[in-house]
């Protein structure tokens, strides 16, 4: 992912970032290419690569994964701390959710699944996604549930109100950042779809 990636140790333009695939070897037009297309990881890794160059004053082929780590970890730290507003969101008004939605987040930052995702470098794609994910069903989920709470005028009824607009904008930015992350991120609107069906608007697939 760093070592033999030429966009990530900065041996190509910045621009080869979104005509390469994830790992840099190739076109995404090349029979040979792996066909991941993740520019925003590819961003984030050169950046990373570039301030180790500079911080550590290590030569181009010899960098310390030090750096590498730490901003994983950091990405999943701050992940780990969306979860609580997005865990208090998801479950609606059901008692203790101020409780659960601090043990999923203790559950989420400690459970050994993640390990792989925080302690190798190739798992900053899953640190970037999940946190453009995360950020997205929050704008989303909280502009539903506040325009559900206000009492709005005939007006409001019949238009979407200007909160409602700037999150579903924000919520498609964040799934686009979170698709050129990693392309699971795809599913950000069908995850906000389903939880709108079930929580707020309270639909059963029984009617």
């Amino acid at each position: 992912t760093v070592t033999q990636n030429p966009i990530v140790m900065a041996l190509t333009p910045w621009s080869q970032i979104w005509y390469r695939d994830f790992w840099g070897q190739y076109q995404l037009s090349d029979p040979m290419s792996h066909k991941s297309f993740r520019p925003i990881t590819s961003i984030t890794l050169r950046l990373n690569y570039l301030h180790a160059v500079w911080a550590f004053e290590k030569n181009l082929t010899n960098v310390d994964p030090y750096s590498f780590h730490c901003v994983n970890a950091v990405f999943h730290g701050v992940n780990s701390a969306l979860v609580v507003p997005t865990t208090r969101l998801a479950f609606g008004r059901v008692a203790h959710r101020d409780r659960i939605a601090l043990f999923t987040a203790f559950l989420f930052a400690t459970h050994p699944v993640h390990s792989e995702a925080v302690q190798n470098v190739t798992g900053r794609a899953e640190e970037c996604m999940a946190f453009f994910f995360l950020s997205g069903f929050i704008a989303f989920a909280a502009a539903v549930t506040q325009d559900a709470e206000r009492h709005a005028s005939r007006a409001r009824r019949l238009l979407p109100s200007l909160t409602q607009w700037t999150a579903m904008v924000l919520t498609m930015v964040c799934m686009l950042l979170s698709l050129l992350s990693k392309e699971i991120g795809a599913t950000l609107p069908c995850l906000c779809a389903f939880w709108d069906f079930f929580i707020p608007s309270q639909l059963s697939l029984k009617h």
